[in-house]
């Protein structure tokens, strides 16, 4: 799937090289996973398994932008390019000497040409949401949480495409999910998509949120319920395949939560970072 370096067996997924020789898929070793099963909040304890984000994941990222909101180059008082972050990577901190003379003559990079970001916009304001009663009442036992909040809605219209970002830091909104839902486990999702089926109700799924296709984004000519499903509580590592450096994880996993898990698996190479690569923190 994807590159094609995956070759799925019913629910058994086998890098292709291995499966070359595989005689028998019952010979491809499978380890359970003992890390913690619940989610923990941001601020839980070291004991606990730590999340990248919460719910509310624009309390930490920028819901304009990538990122966290603590992050960025800034100019500071020496008049040096400094990239901020309060210890968040081994980068945070530090002044960048060069960095600034190096866009001015590559560049052309003018601190005098500003441009500044609208704030967040008065959620009163925003399109009203389509309303779907009857669809809401029959997801709401099957998922963690279920929203119309205005920010949420924005947070979750868009992905990180320039066009996307740019027109979220001019003011502009294109169409908005109206609901936005967190499906805890597999039954979860199919009851909520069954009953999207039912009840004519589009449903757009949302991961990390950084998708750069345009996938996320609303089509503006829709007037059905458009719901935005939220993967990010589905984050269980599932089994890992030591002999085949293979994990098989739920759909919403982070990729920082998913280094961040300990499993009781004398292994070194719990993740590839191939072909994506995921930020890691100092």
């Amino acid at each position: 799937r994807g590159s094609g370096q995956i070759i799925y067996f019913h629910d058994l997924a086998v890098p292709i090289d291995a499966a070359m020789s595989l005689k028998d898929k019952s010979a491809v070793t499978m380890q359970t996973c003992k890390a913690q099963g619940t989610s923990a909040p941001i601020s839980s304890s070291k004991e606990e398994v730590q999340k990248a984000f919460p719910i509310k994941r624009e309390e930490v990222l920028r819901w304009n932008g990538w990122g966290y909101r603590d992050s960025g180059f800034v100019l500071n008082d020496n008049g040096n390019i400094e990239f901020s972050g309060k210890g968040r990577y081994s980068l945070s901190g530090t002044e960048l000497h060069k960095f600034k003379p190096f866009l001015e003559e590559r560049f052309g990079f003018d601190t005098n040409l500003k441009t500044f970001s609208q704030p967040p916009p008065d959620l009163t304001a925003l399109p009203r949401v389509i309303t779907n009663h009857s669809y809401v009442e029959a997801v709401r036992p099957f998922c963690v949480k279920i929203s119309d909040d205005g920010m949420d809605r924005i947070v979750h219209s868009h992905g990180h495409t320039c066009h996307e970002l740019f027109a979220l830091r001019t003011g502009k909104y294109g169409r908005l999910p109206d609901y936005v839902i967190w499906p805890g486990s597999h039954r979860d999702v199919e009851k909520i998509v069954l009953a999207a089926k039912e009840r004519n109700v589009c449903v757009i799924p949302f991961g990390g949120g950084t998708n750069v296709s345009g996938a996320l984004e609303c089509p503006t000519e829709e007037r059905r319920t458009i719901v935005s499903l939220d993967m990010t509580e589905m984050d269980k590592i599932l089994w890992i395949d030591d002999d085949n450096l293979t994990v098989h994880v739920e759909a919403g996993i982070v990729g920082q939560d998913l280094e961040r898990q300990r499993c009781n698996l004398s292994t070194s190479r719990l993740v590839s970072r191939y072909p994506v690569a995921m930020p890691t923190r100092k």
